[in-house]
Protein backbone atom coordinates (compact mmCIF):
# COMPACT_ATOMS: atom_id res chain seq x y z
CA UNK A 1 0.00 0.00 0.00
CA UNK A 2 1.62 3.30 -1.11
CA UNK A 3 2.66 6.13 1.48
CA UNK A 4 -1.01 8.53 1.12
CA UNK A 5 0.53 12.35 1.77
CA UNK A 6 -1.86 14.81 2.40
CA UNK A 7 -0.81 18.02 0.43
CA UNK A 8 -2.81 21.49 0.92
CA UNK A 9 -4.52 22.78 -2.19
CA UNK A 10 -3.54 26.14 -0.92
CA UNK A 11 -3.82 29.62 -2.28
CA UNK A 12 -1.20 31.14 -0.58
CA UNK A 13 3.04 30.25 -0.75
CA UNK A 14 2.27 28.51 -4.23
CA UNK A 15 6.26 28.36 -4.40
CA UNK A 16 5.87 25.99 -1.45
CA UNK A 17 3.70 22.99 -2.61
CA UNK A 18 0.59 23.80 -5.55
CA UNK A 19 -0.99 21.74 -7.79
CA UNK A 20 0.50 21.12 -10.92
CA UNK A 21 -1.20 20.83 -13.67
CA UNK A 22 1.72 19.02 -16.23
CA UNK A 23 1.64 16.26 -15.20
CA UNK A 24 -1.36 16.11 -13.13
CA UNK A 25 0.26 15.99 -9.05
CA UNK A 26 1.88 18.84 -7.41
CA UNK A 27 5.27 20.41 -7.27
CA UNK A 28 6.84 22.95 -5.57
CA UNK A 29 10.15 23.48 -2.86
CA UNK A 30 8.42 21.28 0.01
CA UNK A 31 7.96 18.34 -2.75
CA UNK A 32 11.53 18.55 -3.95
CA UNK A 33 13.14 18.35 -0.26
CA UNK A 34 10.60 15.52 0.44
CA UNK A 35 11.11 13.41 -3.03
CA UNK A 36 15.34 14.14 -2.41
CA UNK A 37 14.96 12.67 1.00
CA UNK A 38 12.93 9.97 -0.58
CA UNK A 39 15.46 9.04 -3.05
CA UNK A 40 18.06 8.30 -0.58
CA UNK A 41 17.03 5.39 1.04
CA UNK A 42 18.07 2.15 -0.02
CA UNK A 43 14.68 0.52 -0.57
CA UNK A 44 11.14 1.70 -2.56
CA UNK A 45 8.59 4.10 -0.83
CA UNK A 46 5.40 3.55 -3.71
CA UNK A 47 3.86 7.22 -2.50
CA UNK A 48 0.89 9.14 -3.58
CA UNK A 49 0.11 12.75 -3.30
CA UNK A 50 -3.48 13.39 -1.84
CA UNK A 51 -4.58 17.12 -2.62
CA UNK A 52 -6.35 18.53 0.80
CA UNK A 53 -8.38 21.84 0.38
CA UNK A 54 -10.29 23.54 -2.37
CA UNK A 55 -8.33 25.51 -3.78
CA UNK A 56 -9.90 28.49 -3.19
CA UNK A 57 -9.08 28.96 0.45
CA UNK A 58 -6.20 27.96 2.46
CA UNK A 59 -6.89 24.48 4.36
CA UNK A 60 -7.27 24.22 7.86
CA UNK A 61 -4.61 21.87 9.39
CA UNK A 62 -7.09 21.14 12.53
CA UNK A 63 -9.33 19.85 10.05
CA UNK A 64 -6.60 17.89 8.04
CA UNK A 65 -4.92 16.46 11.54
CA UNK A 66 -8.97 15.53 11.85
CA UNK A 67 -9.15 13.96 8.51
CA UNK A 68 -6.25 11.55 9.30
CA UNK A 69 -7.38 10.24 12.27
CA UNK A 70 -10.49 9.61 10.61
CA UNK A 71 -8.48 7.58 8.02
Amino acid sequence: MPLRIAVPHRISYLEFVSKDKNPPGVRGYCIDVFEAAINLLPYPVPRKYILYGDGNRNPSYSELVNQVALN
